[in-house]
């Protein structure tokens, strides 16, 4: 080379040969064949992928959790203050012989919609019965509402009719009701039995 120094040649440049793949059906279907499975790798190796479900043991256990957090959620206790203010089976006239007792031997005590009639049950405890009929209350849902506001109110006030059995009885149309207002009527009845039992 000139100056004396030996300057090698540049390496030769290779070049793959461009191969094209023979024609034909037969062709065309594999070349399809391979385009979809690595299609389908490379979604499954997606990092977005949805996850493994966990397996079966670990999911009954998941649900076992949720439940007993679901049970010690809903599940209720009576405050403190309302013990012995409950209103089993026991507190309810059930049989027409103890209704028809009260209705033909019992004191009647008229107030607003209501008459309350009482007797002495020789028991240590108040039994309630209610009479709605149909023809005042038509619908059973305005019944089942009417029930449940007079049944509460007796059950706090239980404790002066102890010793009676007691049927409120409604006696005209009723269309709804404020429990606060039942409360003054049973008070008043209340006082009123007081007042009958000391005369």
């Amino acid at each position: 080379g000139r100056d004396g120094i030996d300057i090698p040649p540049p390496a030769p440049v290779l070049y793959a040969p461009f191969i094209t793949p023979p024609e034909g059906p037969g062709n065309e279907t594999d070349l399809s064949t391979q385009q979809t499975e690595t299609q389908e790798k490379a979604w499954l190796s997606r990092p977005h992928a949805e996850p493994l479900r966990p397996p079966d043991h670990q999911r009954a256990a998941q649900q076992g959790k949720e439940k007993t957090l679901g049970l010690k959620v809903t599940v209720s206790r009576r405050p403190a203050g309302l013990s012995g203010a409950g209103f089993s089976a026991r507190h309810r006239l059930k049989d027409k012989a103890a209704f028809r007792a009260v209705f033909s031997s019992g004191r009647r005590i008229p107030a607003a919609q209501f008459v309350f009639l009482f007797r002495p049950n020789d028991q240590d405890i108040a039994r309630l019965g209610l009479a709605v009929p149909k023809r005042h209350i038509k619908h059973a849902v305005k019944r089942n509402r009417i029930k449940r506001v007079l049944r509460e109110s007796f059950r706090l006030k239980q404790a002066g009719f102890r010793g009676l059995d007691l049927v409120i009885l409604v006696r005209r149309p009723l269309t709804h009701i404020h429990k606060h207002n039942f409360d003054r009527l049973l008070e008043g009845c209340r006082r009123k039995i007081q007042c009958a039992r000391q005369s």
